[in-house]
Formats: structure tokens, sequence, C-alpha cells
């Protein structure tokens, strides 16, 4: 346990799974976020996601500090001495400042150029692949938050360097990808999955029906192959299903083109596949007198190291709807949690009950989802963020 002024966190590690004889997994480190609904027995994970692109916005809404990034930093530096941070043009100042404001006072490089990372990795370049067997073997742990296209110019000359995420982000952020290599195919996994499956993003008369046939449930969730932040997710049910699909896939005149509206995401971002999950609650919360149907969020940090898997949870928060249950409103502003809203209440702290429940099944999931989250990358061969799948 970790202790900050009147904060108690607890950094629990959840397991270590040894030895997967089917593919070489490589060494990594992966930095990652769990949105999920528990209705007070079952995890049901709704999305898999990329930490270091969170803001973690609702856990310092409830905290008012910045412990996440105070904590991610402290457990690197337990993996390795060596940390470097790309953090561009606009600065992640709280990353920052728990790398280079650590209790133990020691600074590490920020960049904030992409000229000054690039030197770096040819300075520090030898030759050839590495073949470290343990973290501590690299030359040093690199995090950074977005770099484009950036990555390919440098992918030649980090091989003796862990890059946080290199793999996670390459798979995360397609949603029908995580969907199929992920969950589809395991089936411990599909215990923790709201019911769901994959299709082609064209319209047909017959669609809704087959989703409805297929998944055999009263609402939905509409998902784009790619996305973030909740752009382009759809709620709907049963009866709106149908006409729903035709605003997505139809012609250009049934789009609604408000550039807040969900369905624009579909008419600006063409998509080849999408995904329908069925639509799974959370237990009830009460927060200031108020119902809601909130959304656990749940921060870990996953590392492979010679074939030795390892997770470590760092947080979970609530994140809250637009609206209560009590409130007259749609479907979606009751069920759909939107931690940027202006409202007062956008995320609660879990109780310790649930936390502990929440993090025992994940004891049997995380590892798994990781597991296989490795396996694709090498399995597919991914580089500098690129599928190379023949479908």
């Amino acid at each position: 346990m970790i202790l900050f002024k009147n904060y108690l966190f607890v950094v629990m590690s959840l397991c270590s799974v040894l030895s997967y004889a089917q593919v070489d997994l490589p060494n990594d480190i992966t930095f990652g976020i769990v949105d999920l609904k528990f209705d007070g027995k079952q995890v049901k994970i709704c999305e898999m996601g990329e930490g270091l692109y969170s803001g973690f916005e609702g856990h310092r809404r409830i905290y008012g500090k910045d412990i996440i990034w105070a904590l991610l930093c402290e457990k690197l530096a337990q993996l390795h001495p060596s940390l470097y941070f790309y953090s561009g043009k606009y600065e992640h100042k709280p990353l920052s400042i728990a790398l280079l404001k650590r209790a133990n006072n020691l600074l590490y490089p920020v960049f904030h150029y992409k000229d000054d990372v690039l030197n770096f990795f040819k300075k520090n370049y030898s030759s050839g692949l590495s073949n470290n067997k343990k973290l501590v073997d690299y030359k040093g742990i690199f995090l950074y938050r977005k770099l484009k296209d950036f990555v390919s110019h440098i992918s030649s000359y980090t091989d003796e360097f862990i890059i946080v995420s290199k793999f996670s982000r390459c798979i995360f952020p397609h949603k029908c990808l995580t969907q199929r290599y992920i969950f589809a195919e395991d089936a411990v996994l599909s215990l923790f999955r709201p019911k769901a499956k994959v299709y082609p993003a064209i319209y047909s008369k017959d669609l809704a029906m087959q989703i409805k046939h297929d998944l055999d449930c009263e609402y939905f969730v509409l998902k784009p192959e790619i996305g973030c932040q909740g752009a382009g997710i759809i709620f709907t049910d049963a009866k709106k299903l149908d006409s729903d699909l035709r605003r997505m896939f139809g012609n250009e005149s049934s789009y609604c083109t408000h550039a807040k509206n969900a369905y624009s995401y579909w008419r600006s971002k063409k998509q080849q596949r999408f995904i329908a999950e069925e639509f799974v609650s959370s237990k009830s919360i009460m927060v200031d007198g108020c119902t809601y149907d909130p959304t656990m969020r749940v921060c870990f940090l996953a590392y492979c190291e010679n074939q030795h898997i390892s997770i470590d949870i760092f947080a979970a928060y609530w994140k809250l709807p637009v609206m209560s249950l009590e409130k007259n409103g749609t479907f979606e502003d009751k069920h759909r949690s939107c931690i940027y809203s202006k409202q007062k209440n956008v995320s609660a702290a879990v109780e310790q009950g649930d936390f502990s429940e929440v993090v025992k099944q994940l004891g049997i999931a995380l590892p798994r989802i990781y597991k296989n989250l490795l396996t694709a990358c090498v399995t597919f061969n991914i580089k500098e963020g690129v599928w190379n799948e023949n479908e």
C-alpha cells in the first residue's frame, strides 16, 4: 500500500502466468485501461484502451491529484532505473511532473521535440536486435503519447529499449480486432464480455434481423471499427435498430450532420466493419441522492518478462452518465458515461467490496487478454502500428 497524504491507494499485484508454449512472447510493458460494467456479481468488459491516452479526469475529480501518473512512474522505476518520455509540443504535465519530481528526486529526460528523440535513439543504438531476457537488461523504458508517422523513423533504433504500450496501441483502438483476436476465440474471456459480433459496415434489409437473432437482447450498443473517447457509439433498441443502421450506412440524406451527433462520425469516418454489442448495465449507485447506472474504469500495468506475465492494478473509479435514472431523458443519456460533461457529478469512488470482487475477476481475465494481445501481435507481425493481416 502506498500512502499519499490523506489518500490510501492500493496497488494490487494480480497474478503471474508462466510459459505460454504456443508463441514466444516478446518482452513488453503495457499501460492499459478497462471500461467495464459490474452488476455486483459479474464483470462485463466493454472496452480496452491505451492508458497513456487517458487523462483520468474522473479520478482527479474525486481525489484532486494526479496519483495514477505518480504510481505509474513508481512502478516503472522498479522495473528499470532509466525512464524517458516524449511529451511532444503540448506537454503532458502530470506525467512529466511525475517523472521529474519523484520522491527520490531522480531526474529523467523529458523530450519535447521529435528531432531530439531521433537523435537520442541513434546515439544509443548499437547493432542488431536485442537478445535481452530481462527488462532491466534493456537500456531504458521509453514512453510517448502520440508520435504518429514519426514511429516509422525511430523503429529501427528502438530494439534495445522497452517502448511502453508498443503492442497494445496497435490493437486496442481497433475494436473489431480486439473482439476477434482477444475475446471471440477465447471461451473463458467470452464470459467477461457482453454478447458481441463483428459485421460488415454495409446496410442490408436483413442486417437488423440478423443482429437481433445473433445477440438475442432488447438493447444494443453499435460501435465503429476504429475510434476513441466514445466517438460514433450509438445506443439503440430492437425497435429502432433497423432505422439506426440505415442512418449509419444509408445515403447521405439520411444522416444527421451535426458535428456532435454520433451519426456524423460514420459519415466522416468510413468503416469497413462495426461491432454490435449487447447492452448491459451496472449495479445502481447513489450520488448526492440521485441514482446512476455507472461504468467502471480500471487502469492497470501489464508486463511480460522472459515469457512471464504479471499484472498490477492501479486504480478504479465509476464514470457517470449525463443524467440520473430518475430524470427525463434518452436511454443513452442515462446509461452512457460522459466524463467531460459540465455536470457536477461525473465520477464516483468504488466501494472496497466491489473493488475486491472486480480485481478477483480481472485476475482471471487480464492475463488472458494480455497473452492474446501479444500472441496476435507476434502472429500477424505488427510493425509500426499496422496490422499485416490477410482476411
